[in-house]
């Protein structure tokens, strides 16, 4: 399951500043699974999130991405090989869902599906504060099958590659390193990140930092990106908020 726009979709844990555009809507109760998402918040009951084993399966990292970590990971097993979808809540950690900054990513969404039909992708963008300084953009991909180990390493690779030559943002990742992933299991790394944008965001700024971090379960993939004051810039913080995200948003399918 390749994210192959996850640079130009996610650099330096905004997708604010970028959002641009008339992409289609994501509508409420919005979902990378198959079948239709009821409404509300799109948590609810996990109804079995299994609890995760003692017993870790070691397995190495990939080293990927510039900075440290990434290398001699450990992946978590959950307790049964359940398939997941991931359900977009309408709000997180006091974050509401933006619709139109969500919608801006609209085309390159569309581009990501017909490259890749096998997999139910979505993507969502929370803002808060006065100003929408805090903000959260979640990208999530499931497919109806256990992803293999060559999908997984590469679904994990690429939440770190570099955005393509002609993007107008430039990310440099520093730190990446391997953290536990919860009781859903799979492998979860996370780093900093300082993004060049080449031109000025809503705000005025034209550099962000953030942290960024990517879990990869049993048939799922999720890029959660946080900025700078909602991060902290504290990867132990952004890792819990995926973790509870994760907790929240995925049901099985």
């Amino acid at each position: 399951m390749a994210l192959a726009v996850v640079g130009v979709l996610l650099a330096g844990g905004g997708g604010y500043a970028l959002a641009a555009g008339n992409g289609k809507p994501l509508a409420a109760g919005r979902s990378s699974g198959n079948g239709p998402a009821p409404d509300g918040n799109g948590g609810g009951d996990q109804g079995g999130n299994a609890a995760n084993p003692d017993g870790d399966a070691a397995n190495p990292g990939t080293g990927i991405g510039t900075g440290t970590g990434g290398t001699g990971g450990k992946v978590r097993v959950p307790a049964d090989r359940k398939l997941w979808r991931v359900q977009f809540p309408n709000s997180f950690l006091g974050m509401q869902h933006n619709e139109q900054i969500t919608e801006g990513f609209g085309d390159a969404l569309e581009t990501m599906r017909v490259e890749q039909p096998n997999a139910d992708i979505a993507m969502d963008v929370y803002t808060g504060g006065q100003f929408g300084e805090r903000h959260a953009t979640v990208l999530a991909a499931s497919q109806g099958q256990p992803l293999t180990d060559a999908e997984r390493k590469q679904a994990l690779q690429e939440a770190w590659a570099p955005e393509p030559a002609y993007a107008a943002t430039h990310t440099v990742f520093s730190g990446i390193q391997d953290v536990d992933p919860g009781p859903l299991g799979g492998e979860m790394q996370c780093a900093k990140s300082i993004t060049k944008m080449d031109q000025p965001d809503v705000l005025g700024q034209q550099y962000s930092s953030g942290i960024r971090c990517a879990v990869v379960g049993v048939n799922t993939a999720i890029v959660y990106s946080e900025s700078e004051v909602q991060s902290g810039m504290q990867i132990a913080k952004t890792a819990e908020d995926l973790r509870q995200f994760r907790a929240q948003a995925e049901v099985p399918r």
